[in-house]
């Protein structure tokens, strides 16, 4: 679990310390005083894009590829669920939190009724005493219905051109940071298969160390956004974005974590969602690369959101 405190530098270490005990203090205590959940009324959703949309979307992007101006787009849509009152963000984190996945949970809430919250599967980079650590994820398949059925997907996951190299367009870039930081670059797993509760992914971690000389926040500019997010090339993808998306992404996607002078630990902040006061944005985004169509990357957008529609289905 990690904490991050905005210094102003006139506090003492342990009216810091104080402060910080207080606010877990307070959330614990919201998180106990929660109302039983219940299924929301008066719901309306918003897609943005709508499916013509995504469909046009996606054939624009798929122009882009073969004319070779791009190698991959990552493009990302959004469904905006407003509710007759003002969204609980404890509310969504607790149900988050009981998710079983290996994923990073994070909630940032900078004022009542506004934050930025999830449930990310990627790490961007950690730092440890001078090592680094990266994992790259691209590729999806939903989980299957049943152990016979994932196993199916899994193959099918590891067997597809287009999901592989979706994938290797990502680790690549990712062992190219790592190269240009460390000096003993490692491939401490290489495509393998990261199964999540409602989908599953392929999977490159990397270790190297870069002896403790890079401050953190130069490392995570040269590693955001990976084409994991973006696309790739990366100096190229920023133009096509902003043309192509009928939104602002904001904080998705986006680093999240904490750091220090030398060490620090980032997540992608996918799987996300934004609570602003009745409105629940939720996020998802899909990588399009010359074997994409439209339909399938639309069903990977619905699977990638699930965590959060689920919640909504439950209550």
């Amino acid at each position: 679990m990690s904490i991050n405190y905005i210094h102003g530098g006139k506090n003492s270490i342990a009216s810091i310390v104080q402060k910080v005990v207080e606010a877990l203090r307070d959330l614990d205590q919201q998180m106990n005083l929660l109302p039983p959940s219940s299924k929301p009324s008066g719901l309306s959703t918003e897609l943005i894009p709508d499916k013509s949309h995504w469909n046009q979307m996606i054939k624009n992007a798929l122009h882009s590829i073969s004319g070779d101006i791009l190698k991959k787009i990552v493009l990302a849509r959004k469904k905006v669920f407003t509710h007759p009152n003002i969204w609980n963000p404890a509310q969504i984190m607790l149900a988050l939190s009981k998710i079983k996945e290996n994923s990073f949970t994070f909630l940032y809430q900078p004022e009542d009724g506004i934050a930025f919250l999830g449930r990310s599967p990627e790490r961007l980079f950690q730092i440890r005493d001078g090592r680094i650590l990266a994992e790259a994820i691209a590729g999806t398949r939903p989980r299957g219905k049943n152990d016979f059925d994932d196993q199916r997907l899994e193959v099918e996951l590891l067997t597809s051109a287009k999901e592989m190299n979706e994938h290797r367009f990502v680790s690549g870039y990712i062992e190219a940071i790592m190269h240009r930081y460390c000096l003993d670059v490692k491939t401490t797993s290489r495509e393998e298969v990261l199964k999540l509760k409602n989908v599953q992914h392929i999977i490159t971690r990397f270790t190297g160390n870069c002896g403790g000389g890079a401050h953190p926040l130069s490392i995570a500019r040269a590693f955001h956004p990976t084409p994991a997010v973006g696309g790739y090339p990366q100096e190229k993808i920023f133009e096509h974005l902003r043309k192509s998306e009928p939104f602002d992404r904001g904080w998705y996607a986006a680093p999240v974590g904490w750091m220090n002078k030398n060490n620090a630990d980032f997540a992608v902040g996918i799987r996300s969602a934004l609570v602003h006061r009745n409105h629940l944005h939720i996020f998802a985004g899909a990588g399009i690369v010359r074997q994409s169509n439209a339909q399938s990357e639309w069903a990977e957008t619905e699977k990638k959101m699930d965590n959060f529609t689920a919640i909504l289905k439950e209550r």
